[in-house]
């Protein structure tokens, strides 16, 4: 009895291991066809001027500059949290004034430094929400005002997406339709 039990472990973590085996040379192989049979349309083969290049999970239009991207350009992602970017580029990474759409829906528009939103910027969220002000490694960072989707505002100082010091301010006909009808 407990010799079988030993075989169906070995065996589940057999299968487990050549699972892992499989996802790992699959994610290998896509990097490296990604690497090496994604396509540019340009003036030469060394990426400098205009051009346009289309791999496994990304196209780019755009600015290139020493075989990387640089000046104006927009991105478009197949997967990841980001579906699309389009402004400003330098060595290769978003830096400058720039627009992005997200998968969840969510818009941003501002400033990017280091591939991140950094600096002045406001994102517009799915529900309706709205966030303008501050940014700091992709996160709300400094004074800002958040106006949520049913009209209250927050305004103050954000630290690590976090309100740590704000006044919020309830619009009087948002007080009325707050109030749960089975209390008055």
């Amino acid at each position: 009895m407990e010799k079988r039990c030993e075989e169906r472990l070995w065996k589940a973590h057999r299968f487990t291991l050549y699972s892992f085996n499989i996802l790992f040379l699959f994610e290998f192989f896509s990097s490296f066809f990604f690497a090496y049979f994604s396509f540019y349309q340009g003036k030469n083969d060394v990426r400098n001027g205009v051009g346009r290049l289309t791999g496994l999970r990304i196209e780019y239009r755009g600015d290139w500059k020493d075989d990387k991207r640089s000046g104006f350009g927009i991105q478009h992602w197949s997967r990841g949290k980001m579906v699309e970017y389009q402004g400003e580029w330098v060595n290769g990474k978003r830096k400058g004034w720039g627009r992005a759409k997200y998968r969840d829906g969510e818009r941003f528009e501002g400033q990017w430094r280091a591939g991140g939103r950094e600096g002045l910027g406001i994102s517009i969220y799915p529900d309706g929400s709205v966030y303008e002000g501050e940014w700091k490694n992709d996160e709300k960072h400094g004074q800002g005002r958040f106006i949520s989707a049913l009209g209250t505002i927050q305004d103050g100082e954000w630290r690590n997406n976090i309100a740590v010091r704000s006044t919020i301010l309830i619009k009087k006909d948002i007080q009325q339709d707050l109030k749960d009808p089975l209390c008055t």
